[in-house]
Order: C-alpha cells, then sequence, then structure tokens
C-alpha cells in the first residue's frame, strides 16, 4: 500500500504534474471514505510512439471491491489477494480478500490517440481521511514499458519522470450534507420547471400551458419532502 502525507500544496503539485506531463491519471483525482467510487484512468500517450497493448492497474490498500468494465478489443483479468485487514461493506458484510490488480491485453492503442480504463471500486471507511493514494499502472507497448509508480515530497514532485496517479481521500460526507446536496438538487430542479414554464407561456396561451405548469405549490429542501 501507499499512503503518502496529505498537505494541500502537495496535492495542488501532484495535480499540476499530471495535469502538465499529461501521462496516467485520474479522471476524478478525490473522494470521500464509505463510498463507491468509480476510477476512470487515462493513458494519453504510448512509449515514445509505440502504441499500447498492455495497461496493469495495481490497486493500494482500502481500495476495496474492485470491479473492472469490460472494454471492446481487450481481454480482461484480475488477481486476488487477501486484504490488510477487514473492511466493512455494505449490508454489514466484512470483506477480507478481492481484486487487487486488474491487467488489460489484446488491445492496441495507438500514440496518436487516448483512451480510458474503467474500474468501480469502493473506498472503504477504515481509510484515514486527508491522506492521498497512490495507484501503481503498468504500461506495456509494442517497444518499451512505463510503470507510473513514483512519488515525491511536495517540492520535487514535477520532476518526477514517472508519477502515480494520485487520489485524494476526503471525510465522510455527514447525513446533513447528503440531504443538504438532495435539497438542494431538487431546488434547482423546481426552479428549471418554473423557468420552463414561463418559456412556454410566452409562446402560448396560458390555457394551453396550464396542465402542465399548474398545481398546487411544495416546499422543497426538506427530508420529509424528498
Amino acid at each position: 500500500m501507499k499512503l503518502i502525507p496529505h498537505t494541500a500544496a502537495f496535492f495542488m503539485l501532484a495535480l499540476l504534474a499530471g495535469g502538465a506531463n499529461a501521462h496516467v491519471v485520474l479522471e476524478q483525482r478525490q473522494t470521500a471514505v464509505g463510498q463507491p467510487y468509480k476510477a476512470v484512468f487515462k493513458v494519453t500517450h504510448g512509449c515514445e510512439g509505440s502504441p499500447t497493448v498492455k495497461v496493469r492497474i495495481d490497486f493500494p490498500e482500502g481500495v476495496i471491491a474492485v470491479k473492472p468494465m469490460p472494454k471492446p478489443g481487450w481481454q480482461i483479468t484480475t488477481t486476488k489477494g487477501g486484504y490488510a485487514q477487514g473492511y466493512k461493506f455494505y449490508h454489514g458484510a466484512i470483506l477480507a480478500e478481492g481484486v487487487k490488480s486488474v491487467i488489460w491485453t489484446g488491445g492496441s492503442l495507438p500514440d496518436d490517440f487516448y483512451d480510458e480504463f474503467v474500474v468501480n471500486t469502493f473506498i472503504a471507511e477504515e481509510l484515514k481521511p486527508n491522506q492521498t493514494l497512490a495507484f501503481t499502472v503498468t504500461q506495456d507497448c509494442e517497444k518499451g514499458q512505463m510503470t507510473w509508480s513514483e512519488t515525491a515530497s511536495p517540492e520535487h514532485q514535477h520532476h518526477l519522470k514517472w508519477p502515480a496517479p494520485l487520489l485524494k481521500i476526503l471525510p465522510k460526507a455527514s447525513e446533513h450534507d447528503h440531504w443538504g446536496s438532495r435539497a438542494g438538487e431538487a431546488e434547482r430542479c423546481a426552479i428549471a420547471r418554473i423557468v420552463a414554464c414561463e418559456k412556454a407561456r410566452s409562446l402560448h396561451s396560458a390555457s394551453s400551458t396550464r396542465s402542465h405548469c399548474s398545481g398546487p405549490r411544495r416546499s422543497w429542501g426538506t427530508k420529509r419532502d424528498l
């Protein structure tokens, strides 16, 4: 397992390094503990012009219930093993083992194109928040191989030649945050409906839009309404 002490400066430099060098990076680079996480790995180039023919991703400790998404033109194999401890999962289950790495073979990704390799996972709630996890990605080409696994202190992060894809781990969202998010979404939907109705009224008579836009008002943003 690769755990990197988290600081704001470290993570900002890591993002800058990943974006500037454009090697293998995660599309979504932060998530909270105790929830599903869809890991989308972007492979942006080959090995000095040579096409990519194999991709292997090794997952850090605490990233559990790994399940890769089928990819047309590629075959998928996995390796399984025990976790360092049991982790809480859905419906009271405790996961003590699972997929530790995923390998894609059989395809060919030319250097002129980029592609995405997608895996569904779960971030164990036992992980300490405010840290950064590093994934190891091994990229094999027709000629050459690159292993994206390097990490460094903030002042040296941008000098890395083979930087690992990084994931910032956030604290678990509270119930208040969850319902606040749901309430905000409901309010936005209600506002969008009102705007649509007003546009319809401007194009048609009020009678022709009454069935779509009239009706009892309701209060949005409470747990009862949702």
